[in-house]
């Protein structure tokens, strides 16, 4: 009984490093372009427009909205996206964590700033 556990073992393991490899191996999401940004805020839908520049996984942009623009960095690694906005008002700079999923041309994810996350979606322009 001890074989048949130690050949079971390895087949796992085996199967186990295949699948991480195929994971690490997958290339990153295409999202250079621009993207219509919502974000859900106390006061009601808050929109942007995100343009996205992508050399491989690494990302740079900006985030235009109504009151300002920041400038974001990031990385895209398979559909998994993640970057920060820098921004500035007039008590200071401050900056916005956004992480999420890209599944063709939509996004959505989470914001962290200071104590607070918000939801947010993104659907290409064309």
């Amino acid at each position: 009984m001890p074989r048949k556990m130690g050949k079971l073992t390895a087949i796992c393991l085996l199967m186990l490093s295949a699948a991480m490899v195929l994971a690490a191996a997958q290339p990153p999401a295409k999202v250079a372009g621009v993207w219509k940004m919502k974000m859900q805020a106390h006061q009601g839908p808050v929109y942007q427009t995100m343009t996205l520049e992508q050399n491989g996984e690494k990302i740079k942009g900006t985030i235009k909205a109504e009151r300002g623009e920041g400038q974001l960095e990031g990385t895209v690694k398979g559909n998994k996206i993640e970057f920060t906005v820098k921004r500035k008002n007039p008590y200071g700079e401050f900056t916005e964590q956004f992480q999420g999923t890209v599944e063709g041309d939509s996004m959505r994810g989470t914001m962290k700033m200071f104590r607070f996350a918000i939801d947010w979606t993104a659907e290409r322009q064309k």
